[in-house]
């Protein structure tokens, strides 16, 4: 085997340890992409998965607002319920969303891929491990705390909640989401334990839903920071006294091609997961304020093991957030470095027709390469305040309301 081969061999293994951080979970909810390469069996099995999915998410967002229309009548305790019914609802949006969007998807996907083979040298090598180990890192730590929230919303909180008694005067458990119907309330063995078993499984799917989205998002923007990256190093080499007039236009038009396909790229990340993102910072943000009211309420009420599984939930959402607007502010980050870095070199000192061309690139830099939520909201830190801001005015207000 060549050395070229090899180096090509290396890259294209680097790609795939990006992309196996999220690959593993996202095919086992059937939201990896599928395409003409794979079997019949894979494709029958993705679908399959689909449905599944679907189902299951539908009917504990269905079983939720049944049980809160019809047995519960205090306001208090349906706007409590209403909390995990909108996470319900947002992950059901979101897998669906994500099923629509998968072949934009594989193409981002692709180009990632695509990168890692255009790798020149060992500093740009260096520059894209870097930044794909904090996707890495950031999938790791989310889907840690996306699954612990899970644990303990749907496992702990049930097992340390005091025992009922079913009609048919069976003491159980409670189950982690309600159940409408004497048939599957009833406590009776084996249906207890299947609903509950379905219930886990519907977990797992709901969980899974958001870490994927978080996981997609992270390591496709981390790799357009190491693409901004590699453009403010060609930029830093662009000049050089030694080097002559046609080599200076060369490296130039480089910085240019290389620009313009992490901008476009961007762009197609952008046009993949807007909604997504959307989704999550709108229904999230009603979901912390609901959760803020709840954890208070029953804070007051003495119940702490119930208002701890709810801030084990407000926290997971809370997360979340943060992580969409630390990765839409690093992408920011690097951006507005690219712009500084063409701001503060030398650029007076190149070549004639390279300076002028130069200008018409440094005002291509200065429009702003964001990824934002619905086409409206720019993901930042200054919109994670905001949220913050905006869910304890609401959550103030709804306390305030029902006192």
């Amino acid at each position: 085997m060549s050395s070229k081969t090899k180096r090509n061999s290396i890259k294209f293994n680097n790609s795939d340890y990006v992309i196996n951080s999220c690959k593993p979970l996202a095919l086992c909810v059937g939201l990896w992409p599928i395409n003409y390469k794979h079997s019949q069996i894979r494709k029958i099995i993705s679908i399959i998965l689909n449905i599944i999915a679907i189902l299951l998410i539908l009917q504990r967002f269905l079983f939720t607002v049944i049980f809160s229309t019809f047995v519960l009548k205090s306001i208090t305790l349906r706007i409590a319920i209403s909390a995990p019914a909108c996470y319900h609802i947002c992950n059901l949006i979101k897998y669906i969303v994500i099923l629509f969007r998968i072949e934009k998807i594989e193409k981002c996907l692709k180009i990632m891929k695509e990168d890692w083979r255009y790798i020149e040298n060992n500093e740009q090598h260096e520059v894209m491990i870097n930044n794909a180990k904090t996707g890495r890192y950031i999938i790791f730590i989310c889907t840690s705390i996306i699954f612990l929230s899970g644990l303990g919303y749907n496992i702990l909180a049930p097992l340390l909640s005091h025992s009922i008694v079913t009609h048919r005067n069976i003491t159980v458990k409670p189950f982690p989401s309600p159940v409408y119907g004497k048939f599957f309330t009833s406590g009776q063995s084996p249906i207890y334990e299947i609903i509950f078993a379905v219930q886990l499984v519907t977990a797992f799917f709901l969980y899974s839903v958001t870490a994927v989205a978080i996981s997609y998002i992270a390591i496709l923007t981390m790799h357009a920071c190491s693409q901004f990256d590699i453009v403010m190093i060609y930029l830093n080499k662009l000049i050089d006294i030694q080097d002559k007039e046609k080599t200076v236009h060369k490296k130039f038009v480089i910085i240019v091609n290389t620009h313009h396909r992490v901008v476009s790229f961007v762009a197609k990340l952008e046009d993949a997961f807007t909604e997504i993102c959307f989704i999550d910072m709108a229904l999230c943000s009603i979901g912390l304020c609901l959760l803020g009211y709840v954890i208070i309420l029953f804070a007051k009420q003495s119940n702490y093991v119930t208002a701890m599984s709810f801030v084990i939930h407000f926290t997971s959402l809370l997360f979340n957030i943060f992580i969409y607007c630390y990765i839409g502010e690093m992408l920011l980050h690097k951006a507005t470095k690219v712009r500084e870095t063409c701001c503060t070199i030398s650029w007076h000192l190149l070549p004639h027709e390279t300076s002028k061309n130069f200008i018409f690139f440094l005002q291509s830099t200065q429009t702003s390469t964001h990824i934002t939520a619905g086409k409206v909201i720019t993901l930042s830190f200054t919109t994670f305040s905001s949220v913050i801001r905006s869910a304890g005015a609401y959550c103030n207000a709804l306390w305030n309301m029902n006192k």
